[in-house]
């Protein structure tokens, strides 16, 4: 069993007020995005925009592109030479779907990933290799955590009052709604603090995890995300005009949004051309 625990806790003080707060993170703001990822990729094969990520960071923040506070840039892990200079105020977005050299050149440089999250910085993997980029990661994420493959079209959802998930369906469908599980967070990893969101159908594992490493935040998920932009069932869960697509992206807006320490809504809006309900799966039997 994993534990389930809360990472942050909102403190008022009044004006000449004092609070204690014991074991308290402090979490410095997000003022600018670094997004690594290769231009093929993305889920580009599949007709999504290679720059979606930035998309999103537009249209939902405000932010535009470029290297300075309030904006987000594009970064690869082919260019020479490397740049692999952070702030603890960025955040890292680890897209989906990349090819294996990216996958490789990671690995090879993971450790300045690892320092950067354990000296107080944010990153957010979306871990869903074996896409059609064909890339395979078979190292791990900072504070050793990895994944094992698997596809499944069902998704439970973990937590119902975390932000990322408020109000969503018990169950998320789709062509592959997570590529694998994360296998080994009972094993005695350098991690605290753990929040699972949202777990396997069938195999049982969590495909959506948050963290604390040392200093830092991590912020992972298994689901293809940037996929589910543009793809995905028109089906809606039973009881819901939303859809399961415009569910996965809303997932995604809100998962940068909570990770940039910024307000997200509750809400969950209708989708502008709903179809037909599709009844949940529910599994008596784990078929691992």
């Amino acid at each position: 069993m994993y534990p389930l625990e809360h990472t942050t806790t909102q403190i008022k003080v009044e004006n000449g007020e004092t609070k204690t707060a014991e074991d308290l993170i402090l979490t410095k703001a997000i003022q600018h995005v670094i997004i690594f990822r290769e231009q093929e990729s993305g889920w580009c094969n599949a007709g999504v925009p290679y720059t979606v990520m930035g998309d999103i960071l537009t249209s939902e923040l405000g932010m535009t592109e470029g290297s300075e506070v309030n904006q987000y840039e594009y970064r690869s892990l082919r260019d020479n030479p490397l740049n692999l200079t952070f702030n603890i105020g960025d955040l890292i977005i680890i897209e989906g779907d990349q090819p294996q050299d990216f996958y490789d050149t990671y690995t090879t440089n993971k450790s300045v990933f690892d320092d950067f999250v354990h000296n107080g910085g944010t990153i957010f993997w979306v871990a869903s290799d074996m896409g059609w980029a064909n890339g395979d990661f078979t190292s791990s994420l900072p504070g050793r955590v990895t994944w094992r493959d698997y596809y499944d079209d069902w998704d439970d959802i973990a937590n119902f009052d975390h932000p990322i998930t408020k109000k969503f369906s018990a169950q998320l469908y789709g062509n592959h709604a997570s590529h694998g599980g994360f296998d080994n967070l009972n094993t005695g990893l350098p991690i605290v603090n753990l929040m699972i969101y949202v777990k396997e159908t069938s195999g049982g594992l969590p495909t959506y995890i948050e963290y604390r490493y040392g200093s830092g935040r991590v912020l992972a998920t298994t689901t293809p995300l940037e996929w589910y932009v543009d793809n995905g069932s028109t089906d809606m869960p039973q009881g819901y005009n939303t859809t399961y697509k415009d569910l996965f992206k809303l997932m995604l807006v809100r998962s940068i949004r909570y990770i940039m320490n910024l307000t997200v809504s509750s809400d969950i809006p209708p989708s502008l051309a709903p179809t037909v309900e599709k009844s949940p799966k529910v599994e008596l039997f784990s078929n691992k």
